[in-house]
């Protein structure tokens, strides 16, 4: 499963800009001046390409641009577990059920779409690259690899909780009875795959990596 993805531009700077000096002027001082366009250039690419991606992986969980079913159901009712609870908190006497309340997809997970760069490689990660998660959020006390894992994989949403009695005893209070067969069940959502396929990364790097080499060759 993956949690995030890498660029890489494949080529050191001594290497193209070298290549690009050489081929057009073949002096030191062109092959200095090519080597700082380049290195400039690909610099602001990097960061600007990483930065356009992280963009979009937060705003996934927000916008669904790729489908994705609502959050966990039962598969007894078509609901949304998490809209239902966060509509109806558990509280004595509570009368009738509420409507449900619209819920992000992936609670804190957008917040952790985080990205590093690797300027002497060319090449950058963005999604979810633990050693960027902020103190505070690790705190919290998850194996946000997990967690990723579990939001992207389908299957049955039950079989880690221990106090499953409890847990049915609540939706019974609800109106919502579950069964042990099939449960509450949840939905693939693929993320970093359909990312990539929707925004070619070397096809966003290429457009700013020219723009830029145009604003210093200007």
């Amino acid at each position: 499963m993956s949690f995030s993805f890498k660029f890489f531009t494949n080529a050191s700077a001594d290497t193209i800009a070298g290549a690009l000096a050489r081929s057009f002027c073949g002096d030191r001082s062109a092959l200095s001046k090519a080597e700082g366009f380049f290195r400039k250039a690909r610099g602001y690419a990097l960061g600007s390409t990483a930065k356009f991606f992280r963009g979009k992986l937060k705003d996934a969980f927000v916008s669904n641009p790729f489908g994705w079913e609502q959050n966990a159901k039962n598969a007894n009712m078509n609901f949304s577990v998490k809209e239902m609870i966060a509509g109806n908190p558990p509280k004595m006497n509570a009368g009738r059920m509420k409507k449900g309340k619209k819920r992000v997809f992936g609670g804190r997970l957008k917040n952790i779409m985080l990205h590093k760069i690797d300027d002497k490689t060319g090449d950058f990660q963005v999604g979810l690259v633990p050693e960027k998660i902020p103190a505070k959020i690790k705190a919290l006390g998850s194996s946000w690899d997990r967690v990723m894992s579990q939001f992207q994989e389908a299957g049955r949403l039950d079989k880690n909780i221990v106090d499953k009695e409890r847990m049915r005893r609540y939706f019974g209070a609800l109106g919502m009875p579950m069964t042990s067969n099939p449960g509450l069940m949840r939905p693939k959502r693929d993320l970093m795959k359909p990312m990539q396929e929707r925004y070619p990364p070397f096809g966003i790097f290429q457009e700013r990596y020219e723009k830029k080499m145009k604003e210093l060759a200007g």
